[in-house]
């Protein structure tokens, strides 16, 4: 062998060294962003381990079903690699979505009920002043802390994560505009506007500007993930990851796509999202639910053109094939 040789498989080596470092370095990476990601809150404790989970599993049982049977749905091996990646760095930009958001579990917030027991019991004391200073009769007195004492009682009721009656919420809504004023202490809000739209939220613990900043966290993704240099072998990471909360009829976020602009990993990803999401134990805005009625969803969420029928098909063959927990 002569010395041009040696100095070729030299440069060959060095150059497959140079590649597994920068593949170590690559790995590593996701693995501390999926780590920053589930150690910010309790709620998110194990979310994008579970997801990534679930997308490796089905993965491979697609694979194998399609090799015994011939028919269904293929990825090859680096696609595979992709997906997972993409799955492991889904939620990455939670990073930079605030904790009162994230670990909301009641509908009025950390600290919500204390401040309107403080303010109520104020109103209640400037109503008593106005009462034997003479500035507010009796039958006013008796029924405006008579309706006072309804209203908390009916916010301390709401303030969780089960559902909201019509009623309830009406009734909230009424009561958004209502003030105390009085000589004794000018104007007080009963509820202010914030606790107000809290109050009227029919499923969950986030109005509408929380859900708005929360869903955020898609575009946000995308934004972190455009920084890393993937290179070609992982091209389309940043694609399925920041596709992830898109529905095939446009219903999605961030970008409403439709159909074919969303690509088969971010279908699969979708799907093992939203299945963990229901059949989770750690969610602040939600109870489990068991994993037969969030299959059920998944199928429904097919039938309205939401999600892939046919990998959500083969996502629940692979689910049962699970171990119970």
């Amino acid at each position: 062998m002569d010395m041009a040789e040696v100095k070729g498989q030299q440069e060959t080596m060095r150059s497959d060294i140079e590649e597994n470092d920068m593949h170590r370095l690559l790995y590593s990476t996701v693995a501390a962003f999926t780590k920053a990601i589930d150690e910010r809150t309790p709620y998110n404790a194990s979310h994008t381990m579970q997801v990534a989970g679930y997308v490796r599993g089905a993965l491979a049982f697609l694979n194998r079903k399609y090799r015994e049977e011939g028919g269904g749905v293929c990825f090859s091996a680096e696609d595979c690699e992709q997906i997972i990646m993409a799955a492991c760095l889904h939620d990455v930009g939670k990073l930079v979505i605030p904790l009162s958001i994230m670990n909301k579990s009641t509908r009025m917030g950390e600290g919500g009920l204390e401040r309107i027991h403080q303010r109520y019991l104020l109103i209640r004391a400037y109503l008593d002043i106005d009462h034997l200073e003479g500035r507010l009769e009796t039958e006013a007195w008796h029924r405006q802390k008579e309706e006072l004492s309804e209203l908390e009682r009916r916010i301390e009721a709401a303030d969780n994560a089960r559902p909201l009656a019509s009623e309830e919420r009406r009734y909230f809504a009424g009561m958004a505009g209502r003030t105390y004023r009085g000589g004794a202490g000018g104007e007080i809000p009963w509820l202010t506007d914030e606790e107000a739209a809290n109050l009227q939220i029919e499923h969950g613990t986030l109005n509408t500007e929380e859900r708005k900043n929360m869903e955020y966290h898609a575009v946000a993704t995308e934004k972190i993930l455009k920084e890393i240099h993937f290179g070609k072998k992982y091209d389309k990471v940043l694609q399925i990851a920041g596709a992830h909360h898109e529905f095939l009829d446009g219903s999605g976020y961030p970008r409403c796509l439709r159909g074919e602009q969303i690509p088969t990993g971010s279908r699969l990803l979708t799907i093992a999202d939203i299945y963990d999401s229901l059949v989770a134990t750690d969610r602040p805005y939600k109870s489990p639910i068991p994993a037969d009625k969030a299959k059920q969803i998944l199928r429904e969420m097919a039938e309205e053109g939401k999600l892939d029928a046919q990998l959500v098909g083969l996502f629940c063959e692979y689910v049962d094939t699970l171990p119970e927990k």
